[in-house]
């Protein structure tokens, strides 16, 4: 999808660059079943129901934390909760936020906030998790930034606009499944790798504490010391007296 293809055996010129000749590339609204704007409601402490916003589209993927709380009838969270394969595009806000995509990968009895919109999609066309991650791609976000218009203090991308005017690869399904179950796969690997480096951080953190307090000492400089005492050979200057 990119020059790198250019003028290659067995790929075509496209809307979105050059692509394999098997593949398709169509408008989004050809693979789009039904489209949803999320609820516009107050934010009560004493509501009954979750409400997902901007905040929880990370990475890719819908977060079910810090969420805020609004009150609801059953039909409304009949109507908004969010299932498993929506697709959850973040309609308005600043230009580096707005189009925002994640994927919502279980059932759950959350709902969607105003600015954000629901995608459900044709599956026999399309797989959710890789056109999720098309959206996510550096030059899709640029398309899509592109059919922003800025408001007062907001960007917004119609929905509608959206769905006429931003085209899709379609490889078939099988390759798009395998295509996103790979790109899953460093995902998963990449998050570990994220948690194992924070974990890190922290006990590099303890260590510090310890060592820059003298709680933890090398044999051959003395003793340990407890929390607010001097450990022995250190003393204490005030700054002006090193600089």
């Amino acid at each position: 999808m990119n020059l790198r293809n250019k003028n290659r055996p067995g790929y075509k010129q496209t809307k979105i660059g050059w692509i394999p000749d098997e593949w398709e590339c169509n408008a989004f609204k050809s693979i789009v079943k039904i489209s949803q704007y999320g609820l516009s409601k107050s934010i009560s402490v004493n509501g009954n129901s979750q409400i997902v916003g901007m905040a929880n589209l990370q990475n890719g993927r819908i977060t079910f934390t810090k969420t805020s709380k609004v009150y609801l009838t059953n039909k409304e969270k009949e109507d908004y909760c969010l299932k498993q394969d929506d697709i959850i595009f973040n309609r308005t806000n600043s230009e580096a936020l707005v189009g925002k995509t994640a994927l919502v990968e279980v059932d759950s009895e959350y709902v969607f906030a105003s600015y954000l919109v629901r995608f459900n999609l044709i599956k026999a066309k399309s797989f959710p998790l890789f056109i999720t991650q098309y959206y996510n791609m550096n030059s899709a976000i640029q398309r899509l930034r592109a059919l922003a218009t800025p408001g007062v203090s907001q960007f917004n991308i119609n929905p509608t606009t959206l769905k006429r005017h931003f085209y899709v690869p379609l490889p078939p399904l099988p390759e798009q499944k395998k295509i996103a179950a790979i790109l899953s796969t460093w995902d998963k690997a990449i998050e570990q790798t994220s948690t194992l480096i924070n974990a890190k951080l922290q006990l590099k953190k303890g260590l510090m504490q310890q060592l820059l307090t003298g709680r933890k000492r090398f044999p051959e400089f003395g003793k340990p010391t407890l929390t607010g005492e001097l450990p022995e050979g250190w003393r204490e200057v005030k700054l002006s007296e090193v600089l």
